[in-house]
């Protein structure tokens, strides 16, 4: 089979035809990833246009959903940038109240492989007993794989190297348990934690967190998805509150004054309290 290529035409009708069917709105996304990922399954079910993807999918309940699933960005190693958990730590959970319940967002979750490691910092920090936890998902299979947190063993060893740049003198062992083809964190999720099963642009929480973690999801994003995230991220964080993105990532001219970066270079921003 030759090598897919997706007309532009194709990809947008096969995402309108998505929303229209299951409400699931990937149309903002930025083309180059997505349609990767589109020509990706395409690939895998021998299809060679867009045109039998369109109709394969049609009245398709089963492989609507996994195609929701593997249009999704998943996540990384844990402890990705480890100079940036490090930041995080010393400029910014150091300084979190104490005296009320710590609000903690985790928007458009969708494996957990950096919501499991914001988890063992804030335990790492004596904070995880004090945390309230929201995760925003699209569907409720996310979900299951969230609280199943079982990571493949491949990426393993770059988590270990990750945990070495770290200031600290635990090591992979002290965190995680291993089996035959997975590991999976010793610490599961807070008892406070609720799941919303909805698009994180659609939320309306207003002056509600702390704390956000939203790393490496914006440059997913075509300009117009950008600004509504960062209005819906900079509308749910307190005064004062933080917010995480990724470090390829930023928060747009628009939103550049009413955040400071916390420390250089590592993407902690502080929203402004004017």
């Amino acid at each position: 089979m030759t090598g897919i290529c997706l007309s532009i035409t194709d990809f947008r009708r096969i995402l309108q035809h998505l929303f229209v069917e299951t409400g699931y709105d990937f149309r903002e996304y930025a083309v180059s990833t997505l349609k990767f990922r589109i020509e990706r399954v395409m690939k895998s079910y021998n299809f060679e246009a867009g045109e039998e993807l369109l109709s394969f999918m049609s009245g398709n309940k089963t492989f609507q959903e996994s195609f929701v699933s593997d249009l999704q960005i998943s996540g990384t190693e844990l402890f990705r940038d480890p100079e940036m958990w490090s930041a995080l730590r010393k400029h910014v959970l150091s300084k979190l109240p104490t005296k009320k319940p710590i609000q903690v967002f985790v928007p458009s979750c969708v494996s957990g492989e950096e919501l499991y490691t914001l988890i063992i910092w804030l335990n790492e920090a004596e904070l995880l007993d004090n945390v309230e936890l929201t995760v925003s998902i699209l569907t409720p299979k996310n979900e299951l794989v969230i609280r199943q947190a079982n990571f493949n063993i491949r990426k393993s060893d770059q988590t270990k190297k990750n945990i070495e740049l770290l200031d600290t003198d635990k090591t992979f062992d002290d965190f995680f348990n291993v089996k035959q083809d997975y590991f999976t964190p010793k610490l599961r999720l807070p008892a406070q934690t609720r799941f919303v099963v909805s698009p994180f642009v659609k939320t309306d929480y207003l002056n509600v967190f702390d704390l956000i973690l939203f790393r490496n999801k914006l440059l997913n994003y075509n300009d117009k998805l950008h600004r509504e995230a960062m209005h819906v991220l900079h509308y749910s964080l307190v005064k004062g509150g933080h917010l995480m993105l990724g470090i390829g990532e930023n928060t747009g001219e628009l939103f550049k004054r009413r955040f400071k970066e916390v420390v250089k270079g590592e993407r902690i921003f502080k929203k402004n309290s004017f």
